[in-house]
């Protein structure tokens, strides 16, 4: 899913600017969002950190597409650290009593 939406302002450059300026939400929109929602909620994310993780990932893609780095693999690198970096609440989450 962040690399199906790191390629869409890829393939629209004028998106990363309406994302700035404009609220842009609607049903699409509105899908996107609860297929975020439900996957977090899924990998065992209470649903308020589930919001969290998916607005996480949402900056750090669109950020990515908007200012590209130079390396092909700085993507894939950002995107798995942020993954990896959800594993330690989820680890502690699911062995709490």
């Amino acid at each position: 899913m962040a690399g199906g939406t790191h390629a869409m302002p890829t393939r629209h450059p004028w998106l990363g600017q309406a994302f700035g300026s404009h609220l842009l939400y609607g049903p699409g929109k509105s899908r996107f969002d609860d297929h975020g929602l439900a996957l977090y909620e899924r990998a065992g994310f209470a649903p308020a950190d589930a919001d969290r993780a998916a607005a996480t990932v949402f900056v750090f893609v669109l950020g990515s597409a908007l200012g590209a780095a130079a390396p092909d693999s700085t993507f894939d690198f950002g995107l798995r650290a942020v993954l990896d970096g959800f594993a330690a609440p989820l680890a502690h989450r699911r062995d709490a009593p």
